[in-house]
C-alpha cells in the first residue's frame, strides 16, 4: 500500500488548522471585553428649532460625530453608539444648538453635555425652555 506524499498531507491540513486558528482567535476577541450600546433619546420640549450633534469619544481622544440632526419643536429624535472597548472609558456628548428662526439659520443658544458609558441602556435627555430665552438640557452625569 502507498503512503500519501507529504504535499497531500500538507494540502488537507491546513485548511483544517486555519479553521481552527480563526475560531479561537474570534472566540479570544470576543472574551476581552464587554460591548456597550448608549440610546439615547432627545425630546426637544421647546418652541423653537434644535440641531442636535450626538458624539462619542474614548477618554483622552478625540471627538467624532456619529449623528447630526435638526429636531423640530415637540419632536424627538434618537441615536444608538456602540462602544467595543470598556477598559477605554467611553463616553458621550450631545451638543444642541436652539435656532431661533428654523434649523439653517443663526444660533441663539448653544448647550454641551457629557457623560461617561458605564453600561448599556437607554437614557432620555429634554432640551427645556427655563423662562424666555433660557435653555438648559435634563441629562444624566451616567449612561
Amino acid at each position: 500500500m502507498r503512503l500519501p506524499s507529504r504535499f497531500m498531507v500538507t494540502a488537507w491540513m491546513l485548511p483544517v488548522l486555519i479553521a481552527i486558528s480563526a475560531f479561537f482567535a474570534v472566540r479570544i476577541e470576543a472574551e476581552t471585553g464587554t460591548i456597550y450600546v448608549a440610546d439615547l433619546v432627545v425630546n426637544n420640549d421647546t418652541n423653537y428649532d434644535s440641531w442636535v450633534d450626538f458624539s462619542w469619544s474614548y477618554k483622552g481622544q478625540i471627538w467624532h460625530i456619529d449623528r447630526a440632526v435638526c429636531i423640530k419643536p415637540h419632536k424627538w429624535d434618537r441615536d444608538t453608539i456602540r462602544y467595543n472597548h470598556d477598559d477605554l472609558g467611553p463616553q458621550i456628548r450631545l451638543r444642541t444648538e436652539i435656532k431661533l428662526a428654523g434649523c439653517a439659520n443663526g444660533t441663539h443658544t448653544v448647550l454641551t453635555r457629557e457623560a461617561s458609558v458605564t453600561k448599556s441602556g437607554r437614557r432620555t435627555v429634554s432640551i427645556q425652555e427655563e423662562s424666555p430665552g433660557r435653555f438648559f438640557l435634563t441629562w444624566p452625569n451616567v449612561i
